[in-house]
């Protein structure tokens, strides 16, 4: 549940428990840095990955350098486990459309390039295309994990990279006051961050750099790089992406982005990981005049800072209020109730860690958007009730992050992943809910 408080805050089965480890796991057209994500090893080239960073644009740079044609004609890397394969092909979004910038119309740019990551399986059993968002600061080609995960299903996938940078957080937190500069700013940001249209006033990207850009010119390169691979089912006659074909997955700033294409689009399915929407910070009173917090009664922080609180007061002793993103409770285009989403509550799922920040609002979220007529969250974590998890489409998970990255990170990031037999493991503890998350049916 929300809380008011003072701060500023499938399937079931995965076959073997190992990968195919005599192939090398490089990220293909991405050499900078090596990717050893089977083996979880890579810990500088993830740790401060898909977190929500403290905004430090003052260091971005723009990598003007276009892409070369080696790295838009990418080697595919095959990958065998249990059985099935499929290979993996990274190559850089310019490729796909030469006008993408990765920066925002005032000069702020992506700390590095980061590519797209094409998943496809020797054996394709689902029509559909299994989409991936990472967190803030992410790339692709470290979260593989999710998008074995999608291909073991029997889906085409890709990990799309996007305008992620910096967290919506940090666009939307005013620091002077320690609060949302509006409590549409979540909404807007997002959205401008998806369509690319200007829409958010804390944000400005041209319309090539949004999301669906950038995924409509990626199905156009791959459908006329591989005529054949059916890439061309996934747009309409006029290039559009054909949603009702689509199924997404998104961890942290991913997740809420998926959230709202599943408000506003009729997505097959919709994974959260960690959270499908945020929550907002207002101010809920001052403790000078209020004497205490808003709602709950709970102690309000003064200047010197109260040992109830998680975090320093924020405005001088204001107390601060974290309430649903006003998006959460709206349909599809901004229109009706949560009843009016684009995409029915039967294909949404959500996987949660109970020791992350996103806890305490990621069931209220699922719970406003019907997720919870399936039942509770039940625990994924090995040695539970296991697939197929009595049916719920909400799962929660208590398992220690690796390699020293945070309860967060660890629903996102390959190298923080926990794993079956321990940190030095390689198949994911999660892999058997991602797997039924991917494959799980409703009648609707």
């Amino acid at each position: 549940a929300l809380a008011t408080g003072c701060g500023d805050d499938g399937g079931s089965g995965g076959g073997a428990d190992t990968l195919d480890t005599s192939l090398a796991d490089t990220a293909v057209a991405d050499t900078a840095v090596a990717d050893t994500a089977v083996a979880d090893t890579a810990v500088a080239d993830t740790a401060v990955a898909d977190t929500e960073v403290a905004d430090t644009r003052d260091v971005f740079v723009a990598d003007t350098t276009p892409p070369t044609e080696a790295e838009c004609s990418p080697t595919a890397q095959p990958e065998t486990l249990a059985g099935k394969s499929w290979t993996l092909r990274a190559f850089d979004p310019r490729c796909a459309d030469p006008t993408i910038t990765n920066c925002t119309l005032d000069g702020v740019c992506l700390k590095e390039q980061k590519d797209n990551l094409v998943v496809v399986p020797d054996a394709i059993t689902r029509p559909e295309l299994w989409i991936h968002l990472g967190g803030s600061g992410g790339k692709p080609t470290n979260a593989k994990n999710i998008l074995r995960a999608a291909a073991y299903s029997g889906y085409r996938a890709l990990g799309l990279a996007y305008m992620n940078e910096p967290s919506v957080a940090d666009r939307c937190n005013d620091p002077v006051t320690g609060v949302d500069y509006d409590v549409t700013c979540s909404e807007k940001t997002r959205l401008e961050v998806i369509t690319g249209e200007d829409v958010s006033p804390w944000l400005e990207i041209g319309a090539s750099d949004g999301l669906i850009s950038r995924l409509e010119h990626a199905l156009a390169w791959l459908d006329d790089r591989d005529p054949s691979g059916g890439w061309d089912a996934y747009r309409d006659g006029e290039g559009h992406v054909r949603w009702d074909r689509i199924a997404m997955s998104g961890f942290s700033q991913g997740g809420g982005n998926v959230g709202l294409i599943s408000r506003d689009h009729p997505l097959r399915r919709a994974f959260f990981l960690s959270k499908g929407a945020g929550s907002v910070k207002t101010l809920a009173g001052d403790c000078a005049s209020d004497g205490s917090c808003a709602d709950d009664g709970a102690l309000c922080c003064d200047l010197s800072g109260d040992p109830e609180c998680d975090e320093p007061p924020a405005s001088g002793g204001k107390c601060v209020h974290f309430e649903l993103a006003p998006w959460v409770h709206t349909g599809a285009g901004g229109e009706g109730t949560a009843a009016d989403r684009a995409t029915p509550a039967a294909r949404l799922y959500g996987l949660v860690n109970v020791n992350e920040t996103a806890w305490t609002y990621s069931p209220d979220v699922f719970a406003a958007w019907g997720m919870d007529a399936w039942g509770d969250f039940i625990s994924a974590d090995p040695g539970g009730e296991g697939p197929p998890f009595s049916g719920t489409h909400q799962l929660s998970s208590a398992l220690e992050p690796c390699n020293g990255g945070s309860f967060h990170q660890s629903m996102g990031a390959d190298a923080i992943q926990p794993k079956i037999g321990g940190c030095d493991g390689q198949k994911p503890a999660m892999w058997d809910a991602w797997l039924y998350m991917m494959s799980h049916e409703e009648a609707e």
